[in-house]
């Protein structure tokens, strides 16, 4: 059942995960957040000398008409050559993050730069006439600390109830929400139906089995983002070649491991041998480490050949692993040793949006 959250004045502001504590932004990451456009892009091209500023220019300003919310893992890698360089894991159309980033206080979150900058500009440029006085909702199958978050920003900046409702992939029989002629209807917790609007959306697994590729209700992602290559790694890794191929010549480039698409589960243990035995197999639909498969030895692969994976075609790519033993053109960084002497994994998630101005 749908339920509100009210607007207030004033409210102690803090989604963030418990255990954040009194963790503050680092230094670099607050100047860097400070910079302008053009000084991100002098800044840059200053430590890469091969990269033309205006091309630079026109994709930091491109304007995206869908796709205004994004984010990305990426893996610090390591040439043979010894040259640090940011490797792209994947995308996602409704990243997670925000309850790990520090913020200021009241109106100055994260959350609150996200529905005021961009989740309300696409709402005045995209809203149907026939919906204006309808209500706001955020609609999530997950993370209720950052979708809590964003409800209680959107009530605040736009002083209107939101509701905030939840639909779950493998829970059809719980419905609470339904689509009349385009329009998203959430069931609030007296079993009354309300029209939305405009919906925020946090719905990560198989979205478009609740919500339609075309709606009157504005959805900030709409489903085609996810269609598009926010979730599907099959058209996000052409469109990886598309990019670096109309980059061409101007020093831009996605860096991703070497890629196999369209690899049928009987080509799997070849395309594996072809990567000298270690490799990652990805589902075509899923992020947030979901559908994701390791192999780094004949024992793992003959575990994933017994799984029934639900697809037809997958993608394979070249694992960055250890020094030691990576089968890409890249070895992970690591963490810096521990005392003991440990070294860990990581990936750094970086969360994007579109604001109508430079």
């Amino acid at each position: 059942m749908a339920y509100v959250i009210h607007p207030r004045e004033s409210r102690p502001f803090s989604f963030l995960h418990p255990a954040m504590g009194g963790a503050q932004t680092h230094p670099t990451v607050t100047a860097f957040l400070q910079l302008d456009t053009e000084q991100i892009i002098i800044r840059y091209c200053n430590e890469h000398k091969d990269v033309q500023p205006e091309a630079l220019w026109n994709v930091l300003t491109y304007k995206p008409k869908h796709f205004r919310w994004a984010g990305a893992d990426l893996f610090p890698g390591v040439t043979a050559a010894g040259r640090h360089e940011m490797v792209v894991l994947e995308v996602n159309s409704c990243p997670s993050g925000q309850k790990y980033m520090p913020h200021g206080q009241g109106m100055d979150s994260s959350y609150h730069k996200l529905m005021d900058e961009t989740f309300r500009d696409t709402i005045s440029s995209k809203c149907d006439p026939s919906l204006i006085n309808k209500p706001l909702a955020v609609v999530q199958d997950k993370n209720p600390i950052e979708n809590n978050g964003y409800a209680s920003a959107l009530a605040d900046i736009t002083k209107e109830p939101v509701y905030v409702v939840e639909t779950y992939l493998n829970r059809p029989k719980e419905q609470n929400i339904r689509w009349t002629d385009g329009v998203l209807e959430v069931r609030d917790v007296e079993g009354q139906w309300h029209a939305i609007r405009a919906a925020f959306r946090y719905v990560t697994q198989k979205p478009w089995t609740r919500i339609p590729l075309t709606t009157k209700t504005v959805v900030f992602n709409p489903i085609a983002c996810c269609l598009s290559g926010g979730r599907n790694k099959l058209v996000a890794a052409m469109a990886y070649e598309a990019f670096n191929k109309q980059q061409e010549g101007t020093g831009l480039r996605v860096r991703i491991p070497r890629t196999f698409m369209r690899v049928t589960k009987a080509q799997i243990p070849t395309v594996v041998q072809a990567l000298h035995g270690k490799a990652v197999i990805k589902i075509p639909y899923s992020n947030c480490g979901q559908g994701v498969y390791t192999v780094t030895s004949q024992k793992e692969l003959d575990k994933l050949m017994a799984l029934d994976l639900g697809y037809e075609k997958f993608i394979v790519q070249s694992l960055i692993g250890h020094k030691n033993w990576s089968s890409s053109q890249w070895h992970h960084a690591c963490t810096i040793p521990d005392e003991e002497g440990r070294e860990y994994v990581f990936d750094t998630r970086m969360m994007v949006y579109y604001e109508n101005r430079l």
